[in-house]
């Protein structure tokens, strides 16, 4: 499913005016002595205070190229990041996260080269295979990757030759829902479980990951669904829900089939980040529930949604079996125990205290996922939550339980399927933020379920002073980019705090034209700010350009830059020894607010004018009342 860009509004500052004082900024006349270079490293230092190192390129970005080798099965190449850890950072600046650098499908191409810019800062390369079964990630070591199948990442055996416990497991307890009083709205059948005992001897022994797996599913599933991912002003979550749906298996589509009848069915608790024990330490007193269906009986049913609740669920782990109640499990991937999944019949006999089941499900068995939430904390977060978001129609906006305060829609999925290197994982949201990693399981023996990887891109930030001896807020024309394929780029004309008339260079196409003044672009007069300060704000403009193969943002010739035609000055990006009258970012810049001079919003930005190579990651570190946060994802 192709993802949407989202440029969404987050926080601003708000002022009073929308312009700048006339009185503080009159109209600009081109002067009649020539602005000398001494005059402006004396501005800059004037505005700043301090002086910019002569060695200094403002260069944060770095370029290269990838030999990849594939075969047929290959649907889609990535190229990734993983953005640099940032400790201590601002919340908004997300550690850890993973970002798409350029993407192809190959098309009958067995060997081609990829190109990327990428920031300087960064933990590893990496380079993605989508194919019919899996996706399959690889660290980049050197310049060339040759995709295979990797072997199993298990230091032991694969899933099908888990030893399987013995005994017979029987149905012991009919569940009661938690929710009284409202089960017109929120019955979604019975609720069976084994006796607890029973529990004890279903556990399997885990058979643990590689180190290799470890790291790269703390980098990539990780990477993905950070925790903590929080807006700044709100405090609240950024929401991950449209990658959930850019994966595409939610709802109808999240159902996995069992792939033989002598192949059990696995779940493997791998990872949680619950906030425990702040939270009631919610996932030791929550379990993991299934229920299963065939497509004929699906199919045949007039209303989808009552068959679906009405199937009886059956608790499969109760997650205290594998999790303790403190906190020294938070953020850890550790394997505490397997559990195979039992099989009670297909329902056309009735299903009840007694049943017994057996490890063998009939090939093509769908099978569907719930966690019924729970916290010590009373009456908070006590529910069933489902991976089909139809099943969530209550559970969501249900404001007693304060499932309500996590912002979902009625009938929006609660969990997302994950695969990654022959392993497929449900990365769960059983609380009330939206980031899908309160408890990740590794679901082994089902078919059916390969995500498209859903990836944010990389955002890169050009930012541009006017005049020659400008203000330093580096906000006078903003334009962000991404590289949405081999071929193509599409950039967003973000901001204009310019008095003056401006154009924007080297776009040209659509609705950004070389001889279009930007003021009028956005449909306002000149001596009008847009999106640099409080008041109205304005959606980008946004364009979609055809570039070679090669292209790269280092590439002075392609790249953008302004005209300011009030004056006939010409600004690109600044080069080794002038000062950052254009500097382009690697990230999704939040650029400083009207007047407020760069060093001010980021306190961190002298020293690395002052050194160049120290405070590199300088703009993680906002002054959160001095810039403008507008995030393009």
């Amino acid at each position: 499913m192709k993802k949407v860009l989202l440029f969404a509004a987050s926080g601003l500052l708000l002022l009073n005016s929308c312009s700048k004082d006339l009185d503080l900024y009159e109209d600009p006349v081109v002067p009649t002595t020539e602005v000398t270079a001494e005059d402006i490293k004396s501005n800059f230092k004037n505005i700043t205070g301090v002086e910019y190192s002569p060695n200094m390129d403002w260069n944060t970005t770095t370029s290269g190229q990838v030999d990849i080798q594939v075969d047929a099965s290959v649907k889609k190449v990535q190229l990734l990041v993983d953005v640099k850890v940032v400790e201590g950072a601002s919340e908004q600046v997300t550690p850890n996260e993973i970002r798409v650098l350029n993407e192809l499908e190959p098309n009958g191409r067995t060997n081609f080269t990829m190109y990327y810019d990428a920031p300087k800062t960064n933990q590893g390369l990496y380079v993605g295979f989508l194919t019919d079964k899996t996706y399959v990630v690889k660290k980049l070591e050197g310049s060339n990757v040759t995709f295979d199948i990797p072997a199993t990442s298990r230091v032991t055996r694969s899933a099908s030759s888990y030893t399987l416990p013995e005994g017979t497991f029987t149905l012991a307890v009919e569940e009661t829902q938690f929710i009284e009083g409202h089960q017109n709205q929120y019955t979604h059948g019975k609720l069976y479980s084994l006796a607890a005992g029973d529990y004890e001897t279903l556990a399997m022994g885990s058979q643990k990951y590689s180190t290799d797996f470890e790291n790269l599913f703390s980098t990539v599933v990780l990477g993905t669904f950070p925790n903590g991912k929080k807006d700044p002003k709100t405090g609240q979550a950024i929401n991950n829900l449209p990658l959930v749906y850019a994966m595409g298996c939610f709802n109808e589509y999240s159902y996995g089939y069992v792939l033989d009848k002598d192949i059990p069915v696995i779940v493997t608790p791998v990872y949680k980040r619950d906030g425990a024990p702040s939270y009631g330490s919610e996932i030791y007193h929550s379990d993991f529930y299934y229920y299963y269906y065939n497509d004929a009986d699906y199919n045949a049913a007039s209303d989808k949604k009552a068959f679906l609740k009405a199937l009886p669920k059956f608790k499969a782990i109760p997650f205290n079996q594998t999790y303790s109640e403190g906190a020294d499990e938070e953020g850890l991937i550790s394997q505490r125990g397997s559990f195979a999944l039992l099989y009670y019949g297909d329902g056309k006999s009735p299903i009840g205290v007694g049943t017994t089941g057996t490890f063998n499900f009939p090939a093509g068995t769908k099978i569907g996922f719930m966690v019924r939430a729970k916290t010590d904390k009373s009456p908070r977060k006590k529910g069933e939550c489902y991976l089909d978001g139809r099943l969530n129609d209550f559970i969501n906006t249900y404001e007693e339980m304060n499932f309500a305060s996590s912002g979902f829609l009625g009938e929006e999925p609660r969990a997302a399927w994950f695969s990654l290197q022959n392993h497929l994982f449900l990365c769960w949201e059983s609380g009330t933020d939206a980031d899908f990693n309160d408890v990740i399981l590794e679901v082994e023996g089902l078919g059916g379920i390969v995500p498209p990887p859903p990836y944010y891109p990389q955002v890169f930030t050009f930012c541009f002073e006017d005049t020659p001896k400008g203000d330093y807020d580096l906000n006078d024309v903003v334009i962000k980019a991404i590289r949405t394929s081999e071929t193509s780029i599409t950039y967003y004309l973000a901001a204009c705090g310019a008095h003056d008339s401006i154009f924007v260079k080297n776009i040209n196409q659509g609705n950004i034209k070389d001889n279009v003044e930007v003021h009028a672009m956005f449909g306002v007069p000149t001596k009008t700010f847009i999106n640099t300060q409080g008041g109205s704000v304005k959606d980008p403009i946004s364009v979609t350009i055809p570039v070679d193969q090669k292209f790269s943002f280092q590439n002075e010739a392609t790249r953008p830059y302004i005209f300011d035609a009030t004056i006939g000055n010409t600004v690109k990006v600044s080069l080794a020894g002038e000062d950052p009258h254009g500097i382009m970012l690697p990230f999704d810049f939040d650029y400083p607010l009207e007047k407020v001079p760069v060093s001010q919003a980021y306190e961190q930005f002298n020293n690395w004018a002052k050194e160049s190579i120290t405070s590199t990651d300088w703009y993680a570190y906002p002054n959160e009342s001095r810039v403008y946060s507008r995030k393009l994802w």
